[in-house]
């Protein structure tokens, strides 16, 4: 399932196709037994996120109460199958923090089955195939809900304006997170790039080589945003276990590796973000109509 909008494709039937195929993988990828239940979950997560990109990008074509309810439904849907990821994620940042040199994992092994005691006592449903039967229920809806999607508008007037809004939020959130630093402005942007990134995906055929290059670096921008996130997360579980000469180490090495990832993530944004909104929406159009115009 070609998640973008191919050459000759109307672009309602595009979005059709898209969404079809997306709830047809989250069924698959549920009852995949191939795969463990903690990757059936990052799957399904990850292609709800992508459900959510493509609603965002024909928002200003949907009613906003049928926006509403096919957000809120594909984020319900991911949430199902998460807690018992997320521990596991926390756990395996600690572990990349620390390293494999045995001096290190020796002096943090004690600390590591402190926090493995605290992440799993705190989750309500330890076992990833549970959860995801949860999610099975709400799939029928999801497909009939398809059913009954109505669109306004044609061609790049349809989705331009959500890829433009995306963009702005995008750019938004970035100057956000610099001018005052907090975890919640990183996270937001966080957000706001896997959208971009995601539409960057749809859009890839308007020229493929420079589209390919930008939906690379929202993924880079999107890897390093989450594992700063992860580290913010992991040190609060840690500072909920107490004190130690033994956890200072930690958290200082934890604070110098966000400081790092920020910088780094502040020279994607730099880039991505370099055009005005406008400029930017205008850009895309223009492409677009390049890549439409009969030969």
């Amino acid at each position: 399932m070609a998640y973008r909008i191919l050459e000759h494709e109307g672009v309602k039937d595009a979005i059709r196709r898209i969404a079809e195929g997306l709830v047809s993988k989250v069924s698959s990828q549920v009852d995949d037994d191939t795969l463990t239940p903690d990757r059936r979950v990052h799957r399904v997560r990850t292609t709800c996120k992508r459900m959510r990109a493509l609603l965002r990008v024909v928002r200003p074509a949907l009613k906003d109460s049928t926006y509403r309810r096919e957000n809120a439904r594909y984020r319900d849907l991911a949430r199902l199958a998460g807690d018992a990821r997320d521990a596991r994620v926390v756990l395996d940042c600690f572990d990349a923090l620390v390293g494999d040199e045995p001096e290190d994992l020796a002096r943090a092994a004690g600390l590591r089955a402190r926090l493995d005691d605290r992440l799993f006592a705190s989750v309500g449903v330890n076992d990833p195939a549970a959860a995801l039967s949860e999610v099975r229920p709400g799939l029928a809806a999801a497909w009939t809900a398809l059913g009954k999607l109505k669109l306004r508008g044609k061609g790049f007037d349809l989705i331009g304006p959500g890829y433009a809004t995306t963009y702005q939020r995008g750019r938004d959130a970035f100057e956000r997170a610099y001018r005052r630093p907090s975890a919640g402005r990183f996270h937001e942007w966080r957000k706001q790039a896997k959208y971009a990134l995601y539409q960057t995906e749809l859009l890839g055929d308007v020229w493929r080589r420079p589209m390919r290059e930008r939906r690379r670096a929202f993924a880079e921008l999107g890897d390093e945003l989450g594992a700063e996130h992860d580290l913010y997360v992991l040190r609060g579980e840690l500072l909920g276990l107490g004190g130690g000469e033994q956890l200072d180490d930690v958290l200082r090495d934890l604070e110098f590796e966000r400081g790092r990832l920020r910088l780094r993530c502040r020279r994607h944004g730099d880039r991505l973000y370099a055009e005005s909104p406008r400029a930017h929406e205008r850009r895309i159009r223009t492409l677009w109509t390049a890549w439409r115009r009969p030969n």
